[in-house]
C-alpha cells in the first residue's frame, strides 16, 4: 500500500511523473501532420464515394434497363399467344 502526501507525491519512493496532455507534447509539424493527413483521408473519403456513385448510376441503369427491356419484351411475347 502506498502513503501519499498532501501533494499527491509518495512518502517512501521515486516522486510520481506527471502527467502531460497529448496537445503539450505534439510538436507544430506533427500536428500539421496529423491535420494534412485528416484533410487528405477525408478526401479520399469524399472521392471513393463519388466513384461508387459513379459505377452505380452507370452500371445498374443499363443493367436494370435490359432487364425491364427483357420484361417488356418477354410479356408482349406471351400476350401475342
Amino acid at each position: 500500500m502506498m502513503i501519499l502526501t498532501y501533494t499527491g507525491q509518495p512518502v517512501n519512493g521515486p516522486p510520481v511523473r506527471e502527467y502531460k496532455t497529448c496537445w503539450q507534447e505534439l510538436s507544430m509539424p506533427d500536428l500539421l501532420r496529423s491535420v494534412v493527413l485528416f484533410v487528405a483521408a477525408g478526401l479520399c473519403e469524399i472521392g471513393d464515394g463519388y466513384l461508387v456513385w459513379l459505377w452505380a448510376s452507370r452500371f445498374l441503369n443499363a443493367t436494370v434497363e435490359a432487364i425491364s427491356k427483357e420484361l417488356r419484351l418477354k410479356s408482349e411475347s406471351e400476350e401475342g399467344f
